[in-house]
């Protein structure tokens, strides 16, 4: 879910007035909205953005309808990956973990409408389809992402592995005084294709009709039926849902297909 900014943007011009160095780190527009938000230049000085790849802002739909659904049971999420075999490929997992109210901990795997939910994509904002912050060269200073298909270092993929992207001087400058950031140099041809949402914020699903219809769909389903339609959960067991869940697939793959040809036609070669 995306964070709450009530307040925030208020807050953090007076902390920039009262004199402080603010570091703000958000989703992509919520960093663009940061920057608009300083019209004083030698305010900005004092202001460090940092954002990240972002897949895109699911819509709270799926929150509130998994709260309704499990209220009774659960006290509070524990975990949304499983590392216990590290962040390596085969290793690492998406696995929603919760603290019951028994205070046990509980595995609702991945099919739920929380993690299933956000990773089908079938929930995000419209704008989200067509996002306009999904840029290599962006006005924060920093952009973080995991840096998967990594290849040059393999010996740190247990613990997990990042990109640092710096698009500022002073952005530049600071990583240079952090004399305790273990640092090596890559390049987009390395970063890029193992995360496309960083340079290419387009997708088809905005399109479908299943997105069209989510408010109807939660106002009118049961919770299983919305976890078969939005969170991938259905089995050939369930032929229609199955069937959805296969054609959201082929969207899903071809639009990364377009991705990777943008990627690779109009900003790497």
């Amino acid at each position: 879910m995306q964070s709450d900014t009530t307040g925030i943007y208020r807050l953090m011009l007076k902390r920039l007035k009262e004199g402080k160095t603010v570091l703000f780190t958000g989703t992509p527009c919520q960093v663009a909205a940061a920057i608009n938000y300083v019209k004083d230049e030698s305010l900005r000085n004092s202001l460090y953005t940092l954002d990240f790849a972002c897949g895109g802002v699911p819509s709270l739909y799926l929150r509130d309808r998994f709260i309704k659904e499990y209220e009774d049971e659960i006290k509070e999420i524990h975990s949304f990956r499983n590392k216990d075999n590290g962040w390596k490929a085969f290793g690492y997992k998406y696995e929603l973990k919760a603290l019951t109210k028994q205070k046990s901990l509980k595995s609702y795997g991945l099919h739920n409408l929380l993690l299933g939910g956000f990773g089908m994509g079938l929930s995000y904002r419209y704008s989200c389809y067509n996002c306009r912050f999904a840029l290599v060269n962006r006005k924060s200073d920093f952009t973080v992402a995991d840096f998967w298909g990594d290849k040059d270092f393999k010996d740190q993929h247990y613990k997990g592995l990042s990109s640092l992207s710096a698009h500022s001087a002073k952005g530049i400058q600071l990583l240079n005084e952090i004399l305790s950031l273990k640092r090596e140099p890559t390049t987009w041809d390395k970063i890029l294709p193992g995360n496309y949402r960083y340079a290419y914020g387009k997708s088809f699903l905005g399109k479908t009709i299943v997105r069209r219809t989510l408010a109807q769909a939660f106002k009118n389903l049961s919770y299983r039926k919305l976890c078969f339609i939005y969170a991938g959960a259905a089995t050939p067991k369930n032929p229609v849902y199955f069937l959805m869940k296969a054609i959201h697939i082929v969207i899903a793959s071809l639009n990364r297909k377009k991705a990777i040809h943008f990627i690779n036609e109009k900003i790497l070669k």
